[in-house]
């Protein structure tokens, strides 16, 4: 059986991973500079502290700034230049989509607000939810891989697309656009 994946670019956040790369260490480099790290530690701490900044950058992007998306029957995969994090239909309790989207064409529309799009994953470690009830202030609400995936930095038409893949019932499937 052979699993056919569609791949959707997001070209806006390829373009904003590279300008981060390109952008980051120069900065970071004058920072070290600026701050006496190169008088107290040297240029090789520096241009390690400036690789870490980088990679931290690029990680804290990774959360929500998705490079591609690969949608398969009942399965979604989020990429971004340090990971994948793939999603199956079967674990979704539900997806959000404020306010709803009824297009699926993948062009950017800069002059009107976007949609707001959150994947909920169901709960699998049943002692970690007990946990959180009994110590809110302490254990924190999700397990690890349980976490909301907020997919909003994508087009509109890419967004609907996810939803109805990953929650067909309360996201029915709408016609292709025509090409033209």
């Amino acid at each position: 059986m052979t699993l056919t994946m569609i791949r959707y670019p997001n070209s806006p956040m390829r373009i904003a991973y590279i300008l981060v790369s390109v952008a980051v260490p120069p900065f970071g480099l004058l920072f070290c500079v600026l701050f006496g790290v190169v008088r107290y530690w040297g240029w090789p701490a520096a241009i390690a502290l400036t690789l870490f900044g980088t990679m931290l950058v690029l990680m804290i992007g990774s959360i929500w700034a998705f490079t591609s998306v690969e949608i398969g029957p009942g399965l979604v995969i989020l990429r971004t230049p340090l990971k994948a994090t793939s999603i199956q239909a079967s674990n979704v309790k539900r997806v959000d989509l404020k306010p709803p989207v009824h297009t699926l064409s993948l062009g950017w529309s800069w002059w009107k607000p976007q949609s707001q799009c959150v994947i909920y994953r169901k709960t699998v470690d049943f002692n970690h939810t007990l946990r959180h009830q009994q110590n809110p202030h302490i254990v924190a609400k999700y397990a690890i891989g349980e976490q909301p995936i907020n997919v909003s930095a994508m087009p509109d038409g890419l967004k609907r697309r996810i939803a109805q893949t990953l929650d067909p019932t309360h996201w029915p499937p709408l016609p292709e656009p025509e090409q033209g």
